[in-house]
């Protein structure tokens, strides 16, 4: 995943490789912008209307396209868009990208369809999709030349909700950092990260709550979305005695720190938080855990007449439509509606 041979780029600017007309070797620079620079590149290393270059190849985009995710994109998001790109090379390293075609994509299609399913082929399409449009948007082709549509997949099943004697089974099962991390979540709906990344300047003593804030460019929340969530009075008091227990030095640091004073991994968090499902007979294989803590937490406030834009807020959702999902009836409020259906109709035994 290189710049093509020739073009380099040194503390944000880019350096062209080139032997002048007299066979000599120069470097000169061509700018910060990319398009600007390519250009410059595919002219100084001999490109003439009678002898063009090819045009600019997806080997090209590749480098750039990562530089840019990795500014405006958060570790997670760039983590994927970087494997997808490693195979989609594999299809289209050497092609041009303004002479991609639709019978491309579908080769792609049916080649990735002998390994995995159309749910992680989507993956891979949308980060195509989003590098065609960056090479439109920076001038790189003037036209997508091929319109990327994401496979239909069907739509995720809804996960169970957990009773409440299965989070006093998780809870009883949890100790240390853990249970603070799974008594946090069932106040707040918060994301694994998002607990994660507290810091003691989050807790509002005072005020009952606890505030989801970015971590000056160490972390920011998904979609951006600070919030602030009333917690009770309870979960004050046992933070307090965990702030009392630790070696608290000041309020930047973690809520939930190693022993390094650093954030708890969520790879580390949630194998941990898995272990306390299985010990509970509450973990079920493929379902994750905090967030489905999340998910009982977001259907147990619809289901008691919170309003959906309340808990759009509360969730960090950026949109209503996500919050929507958690709209759906448990067993027993459907079956005392079927009652009552059956009664106003006279079809009641």
């Amino acid at each position: 995943m290189d710049l093509p041979r020739g073009l380099y780029l040194r503390d944000g600017v880019f350096y062209v490789s080139y032997r002048d007309e007299d066979g000599k070797r120069k470097r000169v620079s061509v700018g910060k912008d990319f398009a600007t620079a390519l250009a410059r590149y595919r002219e100084l290393r001999g490109a003439t209307p009678e002898s063009p270059l090819p045009g600019v190849l997806f080997d090209d985009l590749i480098f750039p396209y990562l530089e840019r995710q990795k500014t405006y994109t958060k570790p997670k998001s760039y983590r994927v868009t970087e494997s997808s790109l490693r195979i989609l090379l594999r299809y289209f390293k050497g092609r041009e990208v303004g002479k991609l075609t639709g019978k491309d994509l579908q080769t792609f299609i049916e080649g990735r369809r002998k390994t995995v399913r159309d749910k992680s082929i989507n993956k891979d399409l949308a980060t195509l999709r989003g590098m065609l449009n960056y090479s439109v948007e920076v001038g790189i082709v003037e036209r997508l030349p091929v319109k990327v549509r994401l496979l239909p997949v069907p739509k995720r099943r809804i996960k169970r909700i957990l009773t409440k004697q299965e989070i006093a089974r998780v809870l009883e099962h949890a100790k240390g950092r853990i249970y603070g991390i799974l008594r946090v979540a069932c106040e707040t709906g918060f994301r694994t990260d998002e607990i994660l990344h507290l810091r003691w300047a989050d807790v509002h003593w005072q005020e009952g709550m606890l505030a989801v804030t970015a971590k000056d460019g160490i972390w920011s929340p998904k979609n951006h979305s600070e919030r602030i969530v009333i917690v009770s009075r309870e979960l004050i008091v046992f933070l307090d005695r965990v702030r009392q227990s630790s070696k608290f030095r000041n309020d930047r640091d973690w809520v939930f720190s190693t022993r390094n004073g650093t954030p708890m991994s969520v790879y580390n968090c949630c194998r941990k938080v898995r272990r306390v499902f299985e010990d509970a007979g509450v973990y079920q294989k493929g379902t994750p855990t905090i967030h489905l803590i999340r998910h009982t937490v977001a259907s147990t406030l619809l289901a008691n007449g919170v309003d959906l834009e309340t808990v759009r807020s509360w969730l960090g959702h950026s949109d209503i439509a996500v919050t929507s999902v958690y709209l759906h009836s448990s067993q027993e409020q459907q079956k005392r509606a079927q009652a009552r259906l059956s009664e106003a109709l006279g079809c009641a035994a």
